[in-house]
């Protein structure tokens, strides 16, 4: 949906109502005609109309796809849990219900948003365990580095320099492609320093001094 032209300000889709509509599970069509305080030529409208991405309450499409052993389940329940934490419900009340959905021991999406509620919590240690978990489940690539790093810097601060090193060096190895080495590198040799590794350590600082002229 745009303006191929200026048709006064007025006259432009009003963004807010479109969004409220599609949320409140009105089709793509209804939703696009509704923002617009006037149709003209200049506004353009493309898609299905029949499109309706919010058709079902969220805890009606939770229950569909667990019933049926759909994999999306857990980005369901993780819309739930969000929704839940917008509304003011309180946070380990959520972590304890969200740990009784058998899912969620094998959901490296679910373990993520449990360390994710531990860190909002001030329960690092907590955090690392889900991190920990999610990482030996199913990743997506970018998935996976975003765990490792998150876990990398967590075993950092409590003062675990051996596993945070070791998950570092992961990261490094299974998620080359999309790794910003250079900070990485920048990390690990703090690291091994502390721990004695001269060799790793003056490995690392000619990789930086490689990295930084790129």
């Amino acid at each position: 949906m745009g303006c191929v032209a200026e048709p006064f300000l007025g006259l432009t889709p009003d963004v807010g109502v479109y969004l409220s509509r599609l949320f409140a599970g009105w089709t793509w069509g209804e939703a696009a005609y509704s923002s617009m305080q006037g149709l003209s030529w200049q506004t353009i409208v493309l898609g299905d109309p029949l499109y309706r991405p919010f058709g079902k309450a969220p805890e009606a499409l939770a229950r569909e796809l667990d019933a049926r052993g759909d994999p999306n389940f857990p980005w369901a329940l993780l819309r739930l849990v969000n929704l839940q934490l917008d509304r003011g419900i309180n946070a380990p009340l959520l972590m304890a219900e969200l740990e009784k959905q058998p899912i969620t021991a094998k959901s490296s999406v679910l373990q993520e948003k449990l360390a994710m509620l531990c860190r909002a919590g001030s329960n690092d240690l907590g955090a690392v365990v889900h991190l920990e978990r999610a990482v030996s489940l199913g990743c997506s690539p970018m998935q996976l580095l975003r765990l490792l790093l998150e876990l990398g810097e967590l075993q950092a601060e409590l003062g675990r320099a051996e596993d945070a090193f070791a998950t570092y060096e992961r990261a490094i190895q299974d998620c080359p492609r999309w790794i910003d080495q250079l900070s990485v590198r920048r990390k690990q040799l703090p690291l091994a320093r502390r721990l004695g590794k001269r060799m790793e350590a003056e490995f690392y600082e000619r990789e930086i001094r490689r990295l930084e002229k790129k």
